[in-house]
């Protein structure tokens, strides 16, 4: 029998307000909570060591060994599988985000897949 992989951490989100201004820099932006757009996921399957697992975005291309991105309506995700499986979002399709009343609160989602190569996915 084979068990799934699983995901150990629980959903991350970010948010990110619209200013009264025109917006061209992350700067510009008011970020919570703590001004952290980046994080880590945390994978483990019982069969297999967490090394071993592939970890990817959802939809996501492989922009070069190991280091994954999608872009959503207002920025893109990157998932850097090299390094601890770290993920970094970045704000960046300035004319939707421009588009935002102030104050207006919006969502990107981003899903992500992994396996352990033996068939199990999550």
């Amino acid at each position: 029998m084979n068990d799934i992989p699983v995901f150990n951490n629980a959903g991350n989100s970010t948010s990110l307000t619209e200013t009264s201004d025109v917006d061209t820099d992350t700067t510009d932006l008011t970020v919570q909570p703590g001004d952290v757009l980046t994080g880590m996921l945390d994978v483990a399957d019982i069969e297999t060591d967490a090394a071993l697992l592939a970890l990817v975005i959802r939809g996501g291309t492989e922009t070069s060994a190991g280091v994954w991105q999608l872009s959503g309506r207002y920025g893109t995700l990157e998932l850097d599988t090299n390094n601890s499986n770290t993920w970094t979002y970045t704000p960046d399709k300035w004319d939707a985000i421009n588009a935002l009343r102030q104050g207006q609160a919006v969502t990107d989602t981003f899903q992500f897949k992994v396996s352990d190569g033996d068939g199990g996915v999550a």
